[in-house]
């Protein structure tokens, strides 16, 4: 009788044993890098969180250890990656300042440092900060004008200049953005100086537009969006005409509208990734059940999930489901299930990232408190990502 040797060995002792064969063969500093990278990117994404979460101080205090550890690494390629996942977090953060700080520790070489800097410029010059936009832009175009490119050339080992063409291009995109970004604050300007009524409202919301339009484009949260409107509603309640009052609101309300479809709940995730949750039947099933108020069902059914991707998925999408449905008693007793289905995840930053997810939920049903202990959980994963493979190796 055949023992094939799979019987013999259980799932995770097979993946040890794996790792263990793996790590032998990997150089010991490229595993400690790619470890304190991964650990970065997520702790960035948690201290987004924490400032979603109203916790402002503490979200600065962990993007400065994830900076720390990304910048502690030598292997370019996982730094690049931390150093982008900082700079995103950060501007969701509204930690500018970090975002900067990690945009310039990038390569100058790299094509990713030039679209960063050009980015941050049209965020300094929205903020009102005009010298500190227009430094950061003169960097991007001295970056742009002294750049190689090396992000398609690691596997050969070469390193390309880019091109006059591809330069101009580059350039061309600088310059286009900032234009841009001007032009809206000339008009918005002009827009906030007009008489309060539906005129002034419908100029702002039409201001509003173009910065939501920017955004979809840029890295740039939709705040901005969102504060114009707000303007604009505002205007629009001094209006006399009713006539006007009502339909000039109701355009404001189509443009809040249009921002939610563009920036749904987990709006970092691309459509092919949200199509992709249906193909898996119990990531499928659980928001079905969410979606019938069957929150318990749904949790279950997500319980069942593998993949740590769909199972993030689906509980982000059972939560938002409840928190719009369900009155808070049910809600708090549905995050207290998630939290639990969270933790079954295998990996640790995305197990971290779920957590965070819940924790901001919390937050927003009042529970602070409970709000802070799941983000300490989430932040305690993230900074020990991978820890157990380091032990291995």
């Amino acid at each position: 009788m055949k023992i094939k040797l799979r019987n013999l060995i259980s799932p995770p002792v097979a993946i040890v044993i794996a790792i263990t064969i793996v790590s032998s063969l990997v150089p010991l500093p490229l595993v400690r890098d790619h470890r304190l990278n991964d650990q970065a990117a997520a702790m960035a994404k948690v201290a987004a969180k924490y400032a979603e979460a109203g916790q402002k101080d503490k979200a600065s205090e962990i993007l400065a250890q994830a900076f720390d550890r990304a910048k502690s690494t030598d292997n370019e390629v996982s730094k690049q990656n931390a150093l982008s996942e900082i700079v995103k977090q950060s501007v969701q953060a509204q930690q500018y300042d970090q975002a900067l700080q990690a945009a310039k520790l990038i390569p100058n070489n790299n094509s990713v440092k030039i679209r960063y800097l050009r980015e941050l410029a049209v965020i300094y010059l929205l903020l009102g900060q005009k010298n500190k936009a227009s430094e950061i832009l003169a960097q991007a175009r001295e970056v742009t004008q002294k750049a190689t490119d090396r992000s398609f050339q690691y596997g050969i080992g070469t390193e390309v200049a880019l091109d006059e063409s591809a330069k101009a291009v580059f350039l061309s995109k600088i310059n286009q953005d900032y234009a841009e970004a001007q032009q809206y604050e000339q008009a918005l300007q002009a827009a906030k100086v007009m008489p309060d009524g539906a005129g002034k409202a419908r100029a702002l919301s039409e201001v509003a537009v173009k910065y939501m339009k920017l955004d979809l484009r840029l890295i740039v949260p939709e705040d901005k969006t969102l504060e114009v409107l707000a303007q604009a509603r505002a205007a629009a309640q001094a209006e006399k005409n009713q006539s006007a009052k009502v339909a000039v609101l109701s355009d404001i309300d189509r443009r809040y509208t249009e921002i939610d479809s563009s920036f749904p709940p987990g709006f970092s995730y691309s459509n092919a990734e949200k199509y992709y949750l249906g193909d898996d039947k119990f990531a499928q099933n659980a928001v079905k059940y969410a979606e019938a108020k069957q929150y318990d069902q749904a949790l279950k059914s997500a319980k069942k999930i593998d993949s740590a991707y769909l199972k993030g998925n689906a509980l982000d999408k059972i939560i938002d489901l409840s928190t719009e449905q369900a009155d808070k008693e049910k809600v708090s007793k549905i995050l207290d299930e998630a939290v639990r289905v969270a933790k079954t995840i295998y990996s640790d930053t995305e197990k971290a990232e779920g957590l965070a997810s819940v924790a901001v939920k919390y937050a927003a049903i009042g529970q602070k408190e409970k709000a802070s202990e799941v983000l300490a959980q989430a932040r305690w994963y993230a900074e020990n990502a991978g820890t157990w493979i380091a032990i291995l190796t």
